[in-house]
């Protein structure tokens, strides 16, 4: 299986993917962009399970979230925000306030996806984390990990 394979089959209707030797079946398929790099498109695939495979065309990466959102304290940052100490891992600031933006949704429902949000990444060697402001003031956060095709079947 390709990267293209992959993105066409889960662009068209819904289907069940095993990710790290579980199934999952796919519930939401959106492409975004952000405001900062509106040339940049992906793909976000969300599963039944909480789980979400993002897919960048640009350079065939795969990120995947199994990992529960969870509130991020303050205190996990350091040198004026451009560092987030967490897990016993530092991330360093790599975009600071750009806006997701919702470009086209092939199936499923917004309330199983998402649509534009402004957020914060943050990068390490082990992955990504995303942060968003929530209404509230609060801080929420979801961490990627790369994957490969490898790591991937089609039911």
């Amino acid at each position: 299986m390709t990267f293209d394979d992959l993105l066409n089959k889960v662009k068209k209707e819904p289907i069940t993917i095993t990710i790290k030797d579980k199934p999952r079946k796919t519930v939401f398929a959106a492409s975004y962009c952000t405001k900062h790099y509106p040339d940049a498109e992906y793909l976000k695939i969300f599963f039944d399970d909480g789980t979400i495979l993002e897919m960048n065309s640009e350079n065939e990466r795969l990120y995947f979230c199994d990992d529960e959102r969870r509130t991020i304290d303050r205190g996990l940052f350091s040198d004026y925000g451009d560092y987030l100490n967490i897990d016993g891992e530092e991330y360093l600031l790599n975009d600071l306030g750009d806006k997701q933006v919702l470009k086209k949704i092939y199936y499923g429902n917004i309330d199983d996806g998402e649509d534009g949000h402004i957020f914060n990444t943050f990068v390490s060697v082990n992955g990504i984390w995303t942060l968003t402001t929530l209404d509230d003031g609060s801080i929420s956060g979801m961490h990627e990990r790369e994957i490969s095709l490898k790591d991937i079947k089609i039911n």
